[in-house]
């Protein structure tokens, strides 16, 4: 007898449409930072806005960080980056790039 693992194929669509849905309440974040970390990529969300105490003072509210391995994470900003597109191209809307360009900025996307 082998010891040897041998794969299997999982259809992907199938297993997800019958996944058991522990994600809790949606969250909403306008401003998100990035980190890389030795196995992972770290994306961590925020709400900015006014304090609740005193609304001329600024406020950061931490709301979730999702934790990407490397192995994953080309092909989520590959996926997103074809949502947009298809999404720009079938609606005729833009959607606004509000980033900054970042002075150490290596690919620029979108304008």
């Amino acid at each position: 007898m082998s010891n040897e693992m041998k794969p299997i194929h999982v259809n992907t669509a199938d297993l997800i449409a019958k996944a058991t849905d522990k994600s809790g309440d949606t969250i909403y974040a306008n401003h998100a930072q990035f980190s890389i970390g030795a196995n992972e990529i770290n994306l961590d969300f925020f709400v900015l806005g006014p304090s609740p105490l005193d609304s001329t003072v600024p406020h950061a509210i931490f709301v979730k960080r999702i934790v990407i391995p490397w192995g994953l994470v080309k092909g989520v900003v590959t996926a997103l980056a074809n949502l947009i597109l298809r999404f720009e191209r079938d609606t005729g809307q833009s959607i606004p790039n509000n980033r900054e360009k970042q002075a150490d900025d290596i690919l620029e996307i979108w304008k």
